[in-house]
């Protein structure tokens, strides 16, 4: 009896920890940078006035900076922008097709993503040319 009573103590303490360190890992700030929005290839109005960019926190980061650039190997930059935050968004300098990463202070690049600009008023009537085509 004594030695199941102790088999779920063991059990209990356990699981407790456990708990414990998956509450770390769920809650804790992330050691790797990625990036939250816009999605890779998104596609904008270029009548849009501003671009939303959104990417997550990382321990150790005190500061990021948001690099846009018309190539995706960033030889020249559109725009870089530096934040103490973890979301910027863009009023102008954008191209009709964009590359973006972050770069923390800590020394972190993101990943690479693009978005592009588009005329969406030209796009009416290509709808339109289809859907008489089909009907």
């Amino acid at each position: 009896m004594i030695a199941q009573l102790f088999q779920r103590m063991k059990l209990k303490q356990y699981l407790l920890l456990l708990l414990f360190m998956l509450s770390n890992f769920c809650f804790s700030q992330s050691t790797h940078l990625y990036l939250k929005a816009p999605f890779d290839d998104a596609v904008f109005s270029i009548d849009q006035d501003s671009v939303s960019f959104t990417w997550n926190q990382i321990s150790g980061a005190i500061s990021y900076e948001l690099q846009l650039s018309a190539d995706s190997g960033f030889g020249s930059f559109v725009s870089y922008s530096s934040t103490s935050g973890k979301r910027w968004v863009q009023q102008s300098d954008l191209a009709p097709a964009n590359y973006w990463r972050v770069v923390a202070n800590s020394g972190e690049i993101s990943a690479v993503r693009m978005f592009t600009l588009v005329d969406l008023s030209s796009l009416g009537s290509l709808v339109y040319h289809i859907h008489a085509e089909a009907g």
